[in-house]
Formats: structure tokens, sequence, C-alpha cells
């Protein structure tokens, strides 16, 4: 890829802040050597500068000029007063929101980039007319409508997007590493289920050179880098409910416990040998998750998900169930609790030694307090005693 130095440094940057590495001194030094934009700059570096200068002095008078630069149609050129192009308009829809910029500036954006789209789901470098589809514009053009996909009805673009990425390969990847990255990019963000698009990830893994760099070119591999990254992440709209299940008396992890799902999707599954389980993607809707284990206790959760819920049960924690010997039905125990005290001062007695039915006890806390586990039905004999006092029973 042939780019200018400042837009290599600027695509690295916003990759490092990605990575959340902005802070550290090289990248701090190329922050600060990059002049702030002014009305000569293009919309392209003034976009990507206002993504990795959100704390500069003139991160605002930087925005406002930016953003004057939208034409009537929505779109925005590639200087002030230029024609609206999709590239334009997609590198700072994405600035917009990588700010946080909130207004109907945005919206006007989307209806531009939407309304340029061609029947086949590319989009052109000039126009419509320009007959200049690439998947590299196309890629970026669909990212930075996904980014807005919960504000404004965009599924329609979005998708046939997905599907003109998809269908323009040449074989598992695309015409060159740049397309290939920007590709894989915009698809793995985008997609639940990414079994379509884990060949090509592979084969781009390949292409890394011995020198850890894609065509060993800066701007390829930034860009190859994110790639890299976005694979290791749950995709940002799967919805699913995880959890590690584990023994609640000595925190071991519970293999091949049983998870039963039930609502909108039904779905029967077993943690793993380190007790994890996660579902399958749910649709929104409202679930119950039953847990259980032979010899354990059961339990039961009741989740509401809406699209991109990641509900983490955290550890799940099962109490063993003790199992009659004659008749293999659990045992129901209960417990038994109190505080032990001076009859006359009313204190709390500490080390005061509870014995129930001879064979369970427990030592009293410096309250006082006590706790009996494992109590089978029927009568029970509590006997207390303390040092300097009367047995009681």
């Amino acid at each position: 890829a042939s780019v200018l130095p400042v837009q290599s440094t600027l695509e690295s940057l916003i990759t490092f802040r990605l990575l959340g590495e902005q802070t550290s001194d090289a990248n701090l030094a190329a922050l600060a050597a990059i002049p702030v934009p002014n009305d000569e700059t293009s919309t392209e570096t003034m976009a990507h500068w206002v993504i990795v200068n959100q704390l500069h002095d003139e991160f605002s008078t930087v925005l406002a000029e930016l953003v004057s630069r939208q034409n009537l149609d929505g779109g925005f050129g590639h200087l002030a007063d230029f024609s609206s192009d999709p590239l334009n308009t997609a590198i700072t829809l994405q600035a917009l929101y990588e700010s946080g910029y909130a207004s109907d500036i945005a919206g006007k954006a989307v209806s531009y980039l939407s309304s340029v789209q061609n029947a086949s789901g590319s989009w052109n470098l000039i126009d419509k007319e320009s007959d200049l589809a690439t998947v590299e514009l196309t890629a970026m053009a669909t990212h930075a409508l996904w980014k807005y996909r919960k504000q404004y009805l965009l599924k329609g673009s979005i998708d046939a997007g997905v599907s003109y990425l998809l269908s323009n390969r040449d074989g598992e990847l695309w015409s060159s590493t740049d397309a290939s990255a920007l590709a894989l990019y915009a698809l793995i963000n985008q997609m639940v289920d990414r079994l379509p698009v884990l060949q090509a990830y592979d084969e781009f893994l390949s292409l890394l050179g011995s020198d850890d760099s894609f065509d060993a070119d800066v701007n390829t591999t930034a860009i190859g880098l994110r790639v890299l990254n976005a694979i290791e992440q749950d995709p940002e709209d799967i919805s699913f409910v995880r959890g590690r299940i584990v023994d609640a008396e000595f925190g071991a992890p519970i293999a091949n416990a049983s998870i039963v799902v039930s609502g909108a999707d039904a779905e029967t599954l077993h943690s793993n040998s380190d007790g994890q389980f996660t579902t399958a993607h749910l649709s929104p809707g409202v679930y119950d998750v039953e847990i259980s284990q032979d010899g354990f206790s059961r339990i039961a959760y009741k989740a509401t998900i809406s699209e991109g819920t990641k509900a983490d049960l955290g550890e799940v924690k099962l109490s063993k169930v003790e199992v009659d010997p004659v008749t293999g039905e659990p045992i129901v125990t209960g417990f038994v609790r109190g505080v032990v005290k001076d009859e006359v001062s009313d204190f709390p007695i500490a080390n005061a030694l509870v014995t129930l039915n001879e064979d369970v006890s427990a030592v009293t806390n410096h309250q006082g307090e006590y706790l009996l586990t494992g109590v089978l039905p029927g009568n029970i004999n509590i006997q207390v005693t303390a040092g300097g006092y009367q047995a009681v029973a």
C-alpha cells in the first residue's frame, strides 16, 4: 500500500488505541509529532487525527472544522466544499462515532452513505456512476454503517455490504493483503457466526512475515493487527449465558455438569473440565437456566437476554447432597445457628463449644455466634460448654 507517512502513523496510532497501548512513550511521541490539522488538511487525515487526539487542547476546534465540511447531501469530500464521496464520508462517520459526537450530523452522513450504495451492496470510490467499486471501500463503508446500527435502520445496507464482500473473494482471501485486512476486519466484527470466514482468517494469518509485518508495510500491518485483535474478542452482537460451576465447599471445578436453557431458544450443554460453560447465541427473550450434577444440589436462574447481552453468572456454587446408602435417595439436611451469651450481662461468649447430638460441634466466634451444618431431620439435643461456666443442654 502506498500512503503518506502521516497516514501510516495515524493508522498505527488508531490500532494502538484499540489495543490499549496509546499511552506508551513512543506512541505519545508519534502523536505529538503530527501537526494539528487546519483548513488545508484532507478530511481523511483530519478524521483520523480526531480519533486519536480526543484529549488534545485543539480537539474541539478540529472537530468543529471537520463537521463544518458536511455538504448539503450529508456527505463529506476530500476538502471543504469538495463534492461528497463515500470514502471521506465513511472515515468521518467513524471519527464522529469514536469521539462520541451526538447530533444529526451523523444521521445525515449515514443517509448519504446508504443512498450511494450500489444494488450489488458495494460502494464506488467517487459516485454511483463512476463504476469504481472496490472491496476496500465497501469494507470501510459497511463497517462505518454497522457502528450506527442501533441508532438507525441499517440492516439492509449492512447485510448487502457483507454479501458483496463474501462473494467477491479470490479463493478464501481478496485481491490484495490490504483488501483482505479491511474485509476481514469488517466481517469479523459484524458476524455473530464467524465460521464462514475462519478459513480466510487462517490464510490471512499465514501472510504474516518473519519480521511480524504484513507486506513489510506499516499501514497494512496496522490494519492487519486489528484483524488479529478482533478474532480474539466476542462478537459485539452475540448474546449468551456463561459461568463456572464449582463445589461450594472446596471451590473445585465441577466438570460435566448439566446446563439446561429454555426460553425463546432451547439448549442443553455440559461444563468443561474447568467447570466452565458458554451457551450458543441466544435470541432476545427471557430464559430459565437450570444447573445440576449428580450428587450436588440443583440451582436455577432467570436471565433476560437482549441483543449483545453477555450474561456472566460468575462462580455457580453447587453444594454436595448426601445420599442414603440403602435407598439411594438424597438425604435432606438443615442447619442450626444461634448465639451464646452470658445469662447475667447478656454479653456474647467467644470460644464456647456447641455440640449437637454428641457428634456435630462448632466453636462460637467473638460475637458468640455458631453455625452447625449437615443436621439430619429429627429431634436434636444441644450442649454448650465454656470456660468458667456450667455446661447447659
